[in-house]
């Protein structure tokens, strides 16, 4: 019998309501490297026995955990798709924040079994992107039940149409201090900090959203302009648009409209003879009754 090989793998989750009936009707999804896996625990009591040694009477199995990170170059049909469970609240293209988080069931085939995983909400998306590469999306996930040996559901394919290309950097137009920039290295993080209570059970009980925290990290050419407009910035920011817009796939686009960027002061520094570089590390937050940031997807031609 032939090993198990990743390239072999599949995924295919269901949102809505619980109970989920995963089907020929739910989506597919193409992934870099999936981690969400079950974690268990073995308790030994402290009672001494007259010996060095431990014995199996000693222990019960302790709780249960279920968690990891997906990893994925993502399109505009996914972002379309995700963005109501990556921010909580929205559908049809518009998104925006919200005071709990939507979940989601999930089948992996393994080839040598396919497993399930339940009532999973996203905890954290880092979108990642460098100069000439796609954007890069890693989403923790946490959940609160497993099964193994499910019939992965037959009839179902990724779909190849134009919305499922990458989204690329080279997509990106950004906006910082009312003025379009030029960045290298970036990193949005959205941290919804979700608590799983036990209780009297060995699997966690419920997923809570705790405070939440999104941060932005970039940086970018440092000249006089830069040094006027981004340097020293006011404690209160200002708003910052990210565009993605694809010219080359029917014009889809996906944009965030970031409320507020704080960023202090972080004075740039020489590494050698190569260009400087001035860094923009901060935090995204709301003003007045305006949330942090809101989200939109188009996948109109």
């Amino acid at each position: 019998m032939a090993d198990s090989m990743g390239h072999q793998s599949r995924w295919i989750y269901q949102s809505g309501s619980s109970p989920r009936t995963i089907d020929s009707s739910s989506k597919r999804v193409a992934l870099s490297s999936d981690t969400f896996r079950k974690g268990s625990s073995i308790f030994f009591n402290s009672g001494l026995r007259g010996t060095r040694g431990r014995n199996v009477v000693q222990s019960r199995f302790g709780p249960n955990s279920y968690a990891g990170v997906w990893t994925l170059e993502p399109s505009y049909q996914f972002l379309y798709d995700f963005m109501p469970l990556i921010l909580g609240g929205g559908s049809n293209g518009s998104y925006t924040l919200a005071e709990t988080l939507a979940a989601f069931d999930f089948m992996r085939d393994e080839t040598a079994t396919v497993f399930r995983y339940n009532d999973v909400v996203i905890d954290s998306a880092v979108f990642r992107g460098s100069p000439g590469g796609p954007l890069m999306l890693q989403l923790g996930l946490v959940g609160l039940s497993q099964s193994s040996a499910e019939t992965f559901p037959s009839g179902t394919a990724l779909a190849t149409s134009a919305e499922n290309e990458p989204v690329m950097v080279s997509d990106l137009t950004i906006t910082m201090q009312s003025a379009t920039r030029y960045i290298e290295d970036f990193e949005l993080g959205i941290y919804h900090n979700v608590r799983q209570p036990l209780r009297n059970s060995r699997d966690p009980r419920a997923n809570n959203a705790g405070m939440r925290v999104i941060t932005f990290n970039t940086s970018t050419p440092f000249s006089s302009s830069e040094m006027s407009a981004l340097y020293n910035q006011a404690k209160d920011g200002a708003a910052a648009t990210l565009a993605f817009v694809s010219t080359t796939s029917n014009n889809y686009s996906a944009q965030f409209n970031l409320r507020r960027m704080q960023v202090p002061s972080e004075d740039p520094i020489v590494a050698g003879p190569d260009e400087i570089l001035l860094p923009l590390s901060g935090f995204i937050n709301g003003q007045g009754t305006n949330l942090e940031l809101t989200a939109s997807v188009n996948l109109t031609a």
